[in-house]
């Protein structure tokens, strides 16, 4: 059978070039620690969408999603439904609080990963970024001091903890990232991942960022090889409430 055209996309000046073609032309009309606001525009039609992902990559994200859509058929009206989508569980998931603090899941556990992440969260204006996390236990020991190095660049406040740790004990990882937080300008620590949330919480200011890193969407903390049920999200609630 024949095919669709496919529709391409790009997001600034790297995409201005697909708008004389069948291409989706996005723009960043804001950045900020609340969300993002996209321009679009398509065979003539103009449109925006306010969004409460955070981060570039996620205006990428949003701009993939409406050239599928476009192919497949849908209309920019269609399009405004995505304002309401809060992200996948783990992926820079936002927890919602009444004290209106900006406190982040997100299942970064790799030097990569965080270096990614917080990168990300560093481009948007806020006070301070204060970043939880933790490394596996029987996992590479080398990327230990990497992952704090990482956390280290970004993040104004560290606070090391335990992550999933196995059949090692958590204060001896904990001992193989700490060199890693050298630059760091203020780093907390304690090897009970509840306790390590609660003190970032009560670290925080207005203003501030938090990031909780490692685990995302688990819903368990294993311990020898035993996974007992914790979510980073429900003991942010928790605290929170």
């Amino acid at each position: 059978g024949r095919h669709k055209p496919s529709v391409g996309f790009g997001l600034g000046a790297a995409g201005a070039e697909l708008v004389n073609a069948r291409g989706l032309h996005g723009r960043i009309l804001e950045s900020a620690i609340t969300g993002l606001k996209l321009s679009m525009r398509f065979e003539g039609q103009r449109w925006e969408l306010v969004s409460p992902l955070v981060g570039a990559f996620n205006a990428s994200n949003l701009l993939a999603v409406q050239a599928v859509g476009l192919a497949m058929g849908l209309e920019a009206r269609d399009f405004h439904h995505l304002s309401t989508f809060t992200g996948a569980p783990g992926r820079m998931e936002r927890i919602a609080n009444a004290a209106g603090l900006d406190v982040f899941v997100d299942y970064a556990h790799t030097p990569d990963a965080l270096e990614n992440v917080l990168s990300a969260l560093r481009q948007l204006p806020f006070k301070r970024l204060i970043t939880v996390f933790g490394c596996g236990g029987n996992r590479d020991r080398g990327k230990r001091p990497l992952m704090a190095e990482a956390v280290a660049r970004y993040s104004d406040v560290a606070v090391l903890t335990s992550d999933n740790p196995r059949h090692e004990s958590p204060l001896a990882i904990m001992a193989d990232a700490r060199p890693g937080l050298r630059a760091c300008p203020m780093v907390l620590e304690t090897p009970d991942r509840r306790t390590a949330m609660s003190m970032a919480l009560s670290e925080m200011r207005r203003g501030d960022v938090l990031l909780v890193a490692g685990k995302g969407h688990e819903a368990y903390q294993q311990v020898g090889d035993v996974k007992h049920p914790f979510s980073d999200q429900a003991v942010l609630r928790g605290l929170l409430s």
